[in-house]
């Protein structure tokens, strides 16, 4: 049992790795669940995990962890866990009760460079923590992008988006337009 979060900004290839991680679980043949949010709808409303690249991976798609039973798996691989009411209690009950591995992708804060859900109370108690970073958009020198900058004038953390709302930013860009 053990529990790897892959942490970092909109466009660090989170799903991407995901994905990758999910596969190799599955080349030695472990039974894989993967779970995305049921707000993440912005590249299909069908049951998959979908990269900001188009590669998709069935997957059940859910607005509460407590709807995910997952007898008869090994593994349970979650996207989007920034969205998840109860991701600390829920992964915490697959992991140690359970005995599963548990893969858990996210934001590792929101436009503002705030905690975002509950993925930050999952560092104590990872096994593995994966920092995905992008590059940035911004100043396009190929400075590695750490933070999730917001491009329109909305204010609400939760805003579902993508290109038309989000780019991700150096830490010297980030300040500057703040």
């Amino acid at each position: 049992m053990s529990l790897e979060l892959i942490i970092g900004c909109m466009y660090s290839g989170k799903s991407t790795e995901l994905m990758r991680r999910v596969n190799r679980y599955k080349c030695i043949g472990k039974r894989v669940l993967v779970v995305n949010h049921a707000l993440d709808t912005r590249y299909s409303k069908d049951p998959v995990m979908v990269t900001h690249s188009g590669e998709q991976m069935d997957a059940i798609k859910v607005d509460d962890l407590k709807w995910v039973v997952p007898i008869n798996y090994d593994v349970i691989a979650i996207d989007e866990g920034q969205l998840f009411k109860e991701l600390y209690n829920r992964v915490m009950y697959f992991v140690e009760v359970m005995n599963l591995n548990v893969i858990v992708a996210g934001l590792n804060g929101d436009y503002k460079r705030q905690n975002f859900g509950e993925i930050y109370k999952l560092y104590p108690v990872a096994s593995n923590i994966h920092h995905c970073l992008a590059l940035c958009s911004q100043c396009k020198d190929g400075t590695p992008g750490m933070f999730t900058y917001r491009i329109t004038d909305e204010t609400d953390q939760l805003l579902i988006g993508s290109e038309e709302m989000y780019i991700a930013v150096c830490r010297r860009c980030f300040t500057k337009t703040n």
